[in-house]
């Protein structure tokens, strides 16, 4: 008995096992920060999964958004700022709620299918707060 539990051990060290657990512990606790919730995303979610495959990862609780509209670069010019017109942005985010903000996770639409969205990166968007004297913190 004692030889098949080292060997399981040691195939659960040479395959990953324990860090995977860890991630997804890191990601599930209610005690994680939401930098280890980013760090443990980047590790678990392999870049270019779909939406479904990383919902089956983190949890069916996260909200599909897109972002998209136009954007625009600001130069000072004779002391002035003026705006450049850039490329329009469109981004799609699969985002959680964790405290203090949201752990986004930003898609790439690939191809024409409903389904054709893949993973590139996550990021932590912090919530913010108007103080009493209407300043933002």
């Amino acid at each position: 008995m004692q030889l098949g539990s080292s060997i399981i051990v040691f195939a659960c060290i040479a395959c990953g096992c324990s860090s995977r657990e860890e991630y997804l512990r890191k990601w599930y606790s209610p005690n994680s920060t939401a930098e280890e919730r980013v760090v443990a995303v980047s590790n678990l979610v392999p870049m270019g999964a779909t939406k479904p495959e990383v919902e089956r990862i983190l949890g069916l609780h996260g909200s599909w958004n897109r972002w998209h509209g136009p954007s625009y670069e600001f130069r000072t010019e004779n002391g002035a700022l003026v705006p450049v017109q850039k490329k329009d942005y469109d981004q799609w985010t699969l985002e959680y709620q964790v405290p203090g903000g949201t752990v986004a996770l930003f898609f790439q639409k690939v191809g024409h299918e409903q389904d054709g969205f893949r993973f590139v990166r996550a990021a932590f968007r912090r919530s913010l707060e108007i103080s009493p004297n209407g300043r933002l913190e």
